[in-house]
């Protein structure tokens, strides 16, 4: 990153002229670590050192706001070999008042919980990057539970692991309400994602594992400016559909931007 480089090209023994170069500047995702956390209202876990500032957010503010506690939770169970002190749990519920509610997936994202709408809420997916650098895929480390699913008519049989990354050319967050069908996020089509990495598993892993995800690009003509990542033990949360046994831990989320010599990232 940051680098300037001088090349020449040359064929036998005629050379051209010498060219400079200097290589962007990379993306580094604040918190990744999952160190910095804060309360907010005494009661809602956030996954930020600074609420003016968070790149991270929960649905804990809908969840935590009904008295039915938070989704996503600090942690002392880190990784093997961590430096740091803390991870992120995730774990679903059921979300009620008075007897009545929905299923709840247990989520941590890039972007803002906006509003509650009913028994759903509403989210902004995303951030901008300020730097236009394209990275080669994603690295975390994790730990989860799939449970059977027990909540909601979406499908039924084993819960789903559902982590996604996306670079974008965007200017506003993707809105998502979960209330409504039509304004939930695919990766795989939403508009403006440049590249994408996409984990899903109803396998369960029960040490921590180190996960890297390639980014998979549609098109190169474009810088990106905008960053999408988000994690949920329930990838059916969406359609309040789910299990109530699933949960997840994850620590140190990094951006890739190197590959090895066979083309993988490292």
């Amino acid at each position: 990153p940051k680098t300037t480089y001088e090349v020449v090209a040359y064929a036998d023994e005629n050379n051209s002229d010498v060219m400079e170069f200097t290589t962007s500047d990379i993306y580094t995702l604040p918190n990744g670590d999952m160190e910095g956390w804060s309360h907010k209202d005494n009661s809602i876990w956030c996954p930020t050192s600074s609420l003016l500032d968070a790149t991270w957010d929960t649905g804990n503010h809908a969840t935590a706001s009904i008295g039915a506690g938070n989704l996503t939770n600090p942690s002392d169970d880190v990784r093997p070999g961590s430096t740091g002190s803390q991870s992120a749990y995730l774990a679903s519920m059921k979300a009620s008042v008075m007897g009545v509610g929905k299923f709840a997936a247990g989520n941590l994202f890039v972007g803002k919980f906006v509003s509650i709408d009913g028994m759903g809420g509403i989210v902004d997916f995303g951030k901008p990057m300020d730097i236009s650098a394209r990275p080669t895929g994603v690295r975390f480390w994790m730990k989860n539970n799939c449970g059977t699913i027990n909540e909601g008519t979406y499908t039924t049989g084993i819960d789903l692991t559902k982590i996604f990354a996306c670079v974008c050319d965007r200017t506003e967050p993707y809105q998502v309400n979960t209330n409504h069908e039509e304004t939930l996020f695919n990766p795989k089509t939403a508009p403006g994602v440049l590249g994408y990495a996409l984990y899903e598993s109803s396998t369960s892993v029960s040490e921590w594992t180190e996960i890297t995800l390639p980014i998979e690009y549609k098109e190169f003509d474009t810088d990106p400016n905008f960053f999408v990542f988000t994690f949920t033990c329930s990838g059916y949360g969406d359609y309040f559909t789910g299990s109530t046994q699933s949960w997840m831990y994850i620590d140190d989320v990094e951006i890739l931007y190197d590959l090895d010599d066979e083309g993988n990232c490292k």
